[in-house]
């Protein structure tokens, strides 16, 4: 929603522009206008939709809740990836004696800030946890 809003500021002072060369050089704004009027009825209404749908939809290294609860405890990291279709990215690591802990987030479909974090220890599945997942 922040980027329709971007491209409508954007298009506003673009549309300004326009209508001030035009005045300046006496043309007709009519087709300015109209031009205008369709932008910013296209703009708001995806505004609406993007927001009435209120899903966030991020690149394929994000997770979805199918791929979610795909996801079984002991499973090798390489197959959670499998599953997901993108590395996750290290939000911790550490190393006490000979047991390796390394957790993982990927950003989700879903609601605004959906992820989800996937702890492995000595590289399998030791827990996982999402927030907002679709």
């Amino acid at each position: 929603m922040m980027v329709i809003a971007g491209l409508a500021f954007v298009g506003l002072i673009i549309f300004v522009l326009v209508v001030t060369i035009r005045a300046i050089t006496k043309k007709s704004i009519e087709k300015s206008l109209i031009g205008l009027f369709i932008c910013f009825t296209v703009m708001t209404f995806a505004s609406i939709q993007d927001f009435n749908n209120n899903t966030v939809k991020v690149n394929k290294s994000s997770i979805t809740m199918d791929e979610f609860c795909q996801i079984k405890t002991d499973m090798p990291y390489n197959t959670v990836v499998e599953i997901i279709g993108a590395d996750g990215t290290v939000i911790s690591e550490s190393k006490i004696n000979n047991y390796e802990t390394i957790i993982y987030e990927w950003k989700g479909e879903g609601c605004m800030g959906a992820n989800a974090n996937i702890t492995l220890g000595n590289g399998r599945v030791a827990s996982k946890a999402q927030y907002g997942l679709k």
